[in-house]
């Protein structure tokens, strides 16, 4: 009797176990690790992270280098700002001969008179110059700063003409041969060729006109504001 108790508690035992178990747990294969998954995850999160760093490391460069631009500015802006008017006059004036130089070196014109070979007298050549193409001659008017402003803004007058015209350049040669003038040699014999030049029909005029800011020179523009020959004016920037 205790036999047949004791087979009957385990046949019920087994079948209350059966019971709670699902039927497709006991046939359900193990899922593999979603290593995949994971690996996908944090190879993205890698490559914001890289990104990012990327990013900032270019916001940083880039404020650098607007540091360093404010502070050379801000020097040399203190430093033009320390000259006297006249200082500034003289500076501009140097910056419009050296662009004015320049520009005729890139357009291949040949030097007959040059800044440092001139007197500096008032409404005299800041330079001569001669195209070798077409065998003129060039006087120079070299002006230096009036920033904004077109170059027929930066004229005077002299002698009775308007700067910049084949009248006022003979006249300027007119002066330059008197007597009584203080033009050196080399002045006076460039001032003998542009007065035969005329006669030949072959002289001009060109400005140069050279901007800076804060005392470092811009670009070089060039017009042609005074000719003989029935060509249309050039405007260029060099």
């Amino acid at each position: 009797m205790r036999k047949w108790l004791q087979r009957l508690f385990g046949i019920v035992a087994m079948g209350t176990l059966l019971s709670s178990t699902p039927i497709n747990a006991q046939h359900e294969p193990t899922r593999p690790p979603r290593r995949l998954e994971t690996e996908r995850r944090s190879s993205e999160s890698y490559g914001r992270h890289e990104t990012a760093r990327e990013r900032e490391i270019v916001r940083e460069t880039t404020r650098e280098q607007e540091q360093r631009t404010r502070v050379t500015e801000t020097r040399a802006e203190r430093e033009w700002r320390r000259l006297d008017p006249v200082e500034k006059r003289h500076q501009a004036e140097a910056i419009g001969e050296a662009g004015m130089m320049k520009a005729a070196r890139q357009l291949g014109y040949e030097s007959a008179l040059k800044p440092s070979e001139s007197s500096k007298r008032p409404q005299g050549y800041d330079a001569v110059f001669r195209d070798p193409k077409t065998r003129e001659l060039i006087v120079g008017e070299a002006k230096g700063g009036y920033n904004g402003r077109s170059i027929e803004g930066t004229l005077g007058n002299g002698y009775g003409h308007r700067q910049g015209t084949i009248g006022w350049a003979v006249a300027a040669a007119h002066e330059i041969l008197r007597p009584e003038s203080t033009a050196n040699r080399k002045e006076r014999a460039v001032a003998a060729d542009i007065l035969r030049a005329y006669e030949e029909k072959q002289l001009r005029v060109e400005v140069f006109h050279t901007e800076h800011r804060w005392g470092e020179p811009l670009e070089t523009e060039v017009a042609r504001t005074g000719k003989q020959r029935n060509e249309s004016s050039r405007h260029e920037r060099k």
